[in-house]
């Protein structure tokens, strides 16, 4: 059952408190865009688990797509976030990259059968690193006096977190038996995850979140 439906949920709730402070946001073309990311990753969690209840079939199609888009939308998300030039670059470098890993991944698995986990592996990778950069530049700017009260930096607090924690768990996972252990770090990753968005949407301050 907490496997089944905790990933739900954990959406579900973490959406809520998303809309319910949107206001703090609302003035922010990428905040709202990662809100609608968001109740997308909702959504698709949702459809899986009935296809797999109802059905009795796999998900791979809807997880690869969710894969792909996940790391696309946090590096473009980065991207523009990020003011100076050369860091821009690097991140475009990886975002170029990205494309090209995934344009490769297509020629030697089968999009519909078989899971992209190594595009997931070097996609949340790169993503770090473009997290790792925006650290950097926060660091050398007034941001960082009030950087609690800004939803960008909970929501990289988040996603680094995440990342840390579950990468060596991927990449172990192709080698061993996804069972035990590594269900609950996944898990445990993922609410982390949730309750770092969730204290941004609470704490952030509208003129903070440009």
């Amino acid at each position: 059952m907490l496997f089944k439906y905790g990933y739900i949920i954990l959406y579900a709730i973490t959406v809520s408190f998303g809309i319910y402070h949107f206001k703090k946001y609302n003035h922010n073309l990428y905040l709202k865009l990662w809100l609608y990311f968001l109740i997308y990753s909702f959504f698709n969690e949702a459809i899986s688990r009935y296809i797999i209840e109802i059905y009795k079939v796999r998900t791979i199609v809807l997880n690869n797509t969710w894969f792909i888009v996940n790391s696309f939308f946090y590096l473009i998300f980065y991207l523009f976030k990020i003011n100076e030039s050369i860091k821009k670059k690097l991140v475009l470098s990886l975002i170029s990259s990205f494309i090209v890993c995934n344009g490769i991944m297509f020629f030697y698995k089968d999009y519909f059968n078989e899971y992209f986990v190594y595009s997931w592996i070097i996609g949340q990778l790169f993503v770090v690193i473009a997290i790792m950069i925006y650290f950097m530049e926060l660091l050398s700017s007034d941001a960082i006096l009030n950087i609690k009260y800004s939803l960008f930096f909970w929501i990289s607090i988040g996603v680094f977190i995440f990342n840390i924690g579950i990468l060596p768990v991927f990449v172990i996972g192709e080698l061993i038996d996804w069972q035990g252990i590594f269900r609950y770090i996944i898990l445990g990753a993922n609410i982390i995850m949730s309750l770092s968005f969730i204290t941004g949407f609470i704490v952030s301050k509208k003129e903070y979140n440009n």
